[in-house]
């Protein structure tokens, strides 16, 4: 095989490289997305889960509240 012949299957090497690299970074790129998108779903789901333990802690308030007006 000739110098000649050698540098083309090295540049042909390189471009294939180059292109793992990139889809590599493309696919880190994406699990990082995701991995921001849970965490935010998370945290409005635990600001929806806190939200709604202070409405029944009102209601059960309000109840509490309006059974001591009757009586």
């Amino acid at each position: 095989m000739g110098i000649l012949a050698l540098k083309q299957k090295e540049a042909e090497l390189l471009v294939f490289v180059i292109m793992l690299e990139r889809s590599y970074m493309t696919q880190v790129a994406s699990w990082k997305r995701q991995d921001s998108l849970s965490s935010v779903s998370i945290q409005l789901l635990s600001s929806c889960n806190a939200i709604n333990a202070s409405d029944s802690a009102n209601q059960v308030l309000v109840s509490s509240s309006r059974a001591n007006y009757l009586n």
